[in-house]
């Protein structure tokens, strides 16, 4: 891959993460962590974003704003 284009890939996704919910980033850091480390991602560590993901409202209002298609307030903070 050319190198500028590689650039462009890394900026788009990093664009794309920070545009999801803070509750959606940490648990992708701390699950791409657990498969670099342990290459899986053990149920119990998925039972808890999935939790989080629920009682924070984010979840709701990214399908609210969907729907309604308008960009989401996501104000979920640990």
């Amino acid at each position: 891959m050319d190198p500028s284009a590689l650039d462009a890939t890394l900026a788009e996704l990093a664009e794309t993460h920070c545009s999801r919910s803070l509750v959606t980033q940490l648990a992708a850091k701390e699950m791409v962590d657990s498969l670099a480390f342990a290459a899986e991602i053990p149920q119990p560590l998925i039972d808890k974003w999935e939790t989080s993901a629920r009682e924070s409202r984010d979840l709701a209002e990214g399908l609210a704003a969907f729907s309604e298609r308008r960009a989401p307030d996501f104000r979920w903070r640990p």
